[in-house]
């Protein structure tokens, strides 16, 4: 992935390298981890058809568990009560959620060379 780089006078490239690293873009600027809320909803994940989502890339259905997957307050003591093919299941659409916001990232960053280039032009 290409991280935007800025043409900025008198830094040095490991200043530069640093800022543009993602960590230097989204951990100086706000982000932190929040805290952990809440169950698992087992039954919005049990009404999950992993292959109909994969194969109609139903981003729609995706979106709905992003939240509770990531805030849920996941306990040593509650995976006593999951299946085997429940885990797997959650642990898939996980990967998907992932591959997801790497897309969405890297449309970001497309989107923010893009607009660069433009500023770039209109500037000169």
């Amino acid at each position: 992935m290409e991280i935007l780089r800025s043409e900025v006078a008198g830094h040095d490239d490991s200043d530069r390298d640093e800022e543009n690293s993602i960590g230097g873009v989204y951990g100086s600027k706000g982000f932190f981890f929040q805290q952990r809320r809440g169950h698992l909803n087992l039954r919005g994940i049990a009404k999950v058809n992993l292959e109909r989502m994969v194969r109609e890339v139903d981003i729609d259905t995706l979106q709905q568990h992003i939240e509770n997957i990531t805030f849920c307050n996941l306990r040593e003591e509650d995976l006593r009560y999951l299946t085997d093919p429940q885990i797997v299941k959650i642990f898939r659409i996980s990967q998907l959620i992932i591959e997801y916001l790497l897309y969405s990232q890297d449309q970001l960053v497309d989107s923010m060379n893009k607009l660069s280039k433009k500023y770039s032009i209109k500037k000169k």
